[in-house]
Parts: structure tokens; sequence; C-alpha cells
């Protein structure tokens, strides 16, 4: 954690920023490796503060060993700190709460507020070896969870009961596990051209394809995978839709190393599907990076500017969504190699 906190100290001296408050959970955790409900990390050229109500004063106490804790109930508060120390340039994370912002706004007079986007998720962007490695167990669940789901659907179930069976699957593996976001199921020609479906009523029939989205938490970290199902022989134009997702896919992977722009690989599905005839059935990005947060940087769609570096994880989702005949996406994660890609979610034959 201390080598993360000094690679943001040095972020911080390039913008001109003596202190950086940060409050989003994600970020906490990332620099300090506990996850709590609330709580604030100070950061200065000098010293790292953690602020937390009396509530969780003693639990961080406990677990934040490197850096030292305030009760923000009982001592010092925050603005309090900035004042006493003469901090004249404070960077806000941009997830604040806005009544939060107008008070350091309205009690640190004459000192430089500036909101910073995206100061923490940019360190975060490039996994180090610890990450990758709780990354990749996660991915390997999440593959392995797939066996057992594919397995396990049949017709006459109902949406939710597969929901739960995955939810189960996960929770069941241990302590460290959870799911990673709340599954999404769906089933038939109506329901799946909803790319974010979430009703679960449907009882699952023959003949039906079935779209299922889910991912793993372990330690922190997660994984996000979609497969299809088919229950029975497929129809030619479902056949049509998988293949050219397939071949979007491999396109894409074929391109993936250092150095390539993520919004060349958004286009790169997007011309195949188009050229393929779907190309207005195509409605999201192809995909989002993920770590400690589900959908993070970087984001792979035709705004993106970032640049793929080693050490990012993402996934490549390419999706087709046609009412009245169905909709299907394929989703895997990638983690960027120095020459160029690993496929975390591959299933070993």
């Amino acid at each position: 954690m201390k080598t993360r906190i000094d690679y943001l100290k040095k972020v911080l001296r390039k913008n001109k920023l003596e202190a950086f408050l940060i409050n989003n959970p994600s970020n906490f955790f990332y620099f300090t490796g506990v996850k709590l409900d609330t709580g604030f990390l100070l950061v200065t050229n000098s010293v790292v503060l953690v602020f937390v109500p009396d509530l969780l004063f003693a639990e961080a106490k406990c677990r934040i060993r490197n850096f030292l804790v305030v009760n923000l109930d009982k001592q010092e508060k925050i603005i309090e700190y900035v004042r006493r120390k003469h901090i004249k340039s404070l960077g806000v994370e941009s997830s604040i709460s806005i009544n939060l912002w107008r008070q350091l706004k309205k009690e640190l007079k004459g000192v430089n507020l500036i909101l910073q986007n995206n100061i923490s998720e940019q360190l975060r962007l490039r996994k180090d070896k610890k990450e990758i490695a709780l990354i990749r167990k996660s991915a390997c669940m999440a593959v392995k969870t797939w066996h057992h789901i594919k397995n396990w659907v049949k017709s006459g179930k109902e949406e939710w009961e597969i929901y739960n069976e995955i939810t189960r699957f996960i929770i069941k593996q241990g302590k460290d596990w959870s799911i990673a976001f709340e599954p999404i199921v769906a089933s038939g020609k109506k329901n799946t051209v909803f790319p974010h479906y979430r009703l679960r009523k449907r009882i699952v029939k023959k003949r039906d394809i079935v779209l299922v989205d889910f991912g793993c938490k372990y330690c922190g970290y997660r994984s996000d995978l979609t497969r299809m199902i088919f229950l029975g022989r497929i129809i030619k134009s479902h056949q049509s839709i998988y293949n050219l997702l397939g071949e979007a896919r491999n396109r894409v992977l074929d391109k993936i190393r250092p150095g390539i722009e993520c919004r060349i690989l958004d286009n790169t599905a997007r011309e195949v599907i188009k050229k393929g005839g779907y190309g207005k059935f195509f409605v999201h990005g192809l995909g989002h990076g993920v770590g400690i947060d589900v959908h993070e940087l970087p984001y792979l769609n035709s705004r993106s500017k970032e640049v793929l570096t080693e050490g990012m994880v993402f996934t490549v989702e390419p999706g087709i969504y046609v009412p009245g005949v169905g909709g299907m996406r394929i989703e895997d994660m990638i983690l960027v190699t120095k020459t160029g890609y690993e496929m975390l979610t591959e299933e070993k034959r």
C-alpha cells in the first residue's frame, strides 16, 4: 500500500496539489487494503490520515496499521486539519457529495479546492502482480461456475432459480467469496433483447436461448463473464448471430497488445457486426475495466482516449439484440501482457 501512496504523491506534486481527499470506497480500499462503509483518506506530501466516524473507529484502528486513524466524532475534523496545516491547494475526488463539497467551499475560504476526476482510477488502471493473481482466481471461479450452470439449466426452470443457483454456487466456495454483482439471467426471444434484464420471472422452455451474465468477488477483486445457453437444436438466425459475435471477438483479440487505443478495439468489433447486417443492434460499448469495481477504467468505446498498457484488465463483450429474434452477448476478461494478451476466462479443454 505504501508504494501506491508514493505513486499518488508523485501525481499530486505533478498537479501542484498540497493534499488530496479520497472518499470513494473503492479508492479507499485500493490505498488502505480495507473496506469500510464510510471513511476519508487525506494524503499530503508528509502524512496520510484516515478519518472515520466513531462507529467505525475501533475497527479501522485495528485493521489499518500503516496510517494514522482519526475519530471524526471526537478528534480533529478534516476541515480543522486543513486549516491548521495552512494547506492552500486541496484536490477532492469528483465522487464527493454535493453537501460536503458545499461545506468545504464555505468553511475553507482561501483554499484552492479542485475537483479531480480519475486521479486514483488512473493509478488503478495498471494492475500489480498481487491484483492480477486475485483477479485471475476470481475469473477462474467464474469459468467454474459457468461449467456448473450450463449443465444445471434445463427447460422448466425459472429465471430466478438459475439466478439463485449461480449465487449459491459462488458463495459456497468459502468466506472470501461473493457475487461480483447481481447476476443477469434472461431467457427467450423477448427477455434477452434487454442487455441488463432484471425481472427473472419467466420459465425456460425447450429451444430457448438463455443469457447468463455474472461474476465472482474474491478478496475484494471481481470477475465478469457472459455466456449463452442453447436448449435443444439452435435455430439458424441464432446460430448466425452467435457466429458473428465470435468473429467480432476474435478480430478484436487479434489487435490486443500494448500501445493500441481502446477505441480501435470498439471500432473493430463494430465494423464486423455492421458488415454482418446487425450494426444498429450493437447498442453498448465493447467492454470495460474490471478489478476492485466491476466497471472501471479503461472503457472500450468509440470515445475512449485510453491506450492499452501491460497490466490492464478489461472485458471484451460484443452483443447483438434484435427485437423478435433475441439478444446474445459473449463476454470474456482480458489481461494485457508485455507482447499481447491473456484471456483470463478461457475455458480449458
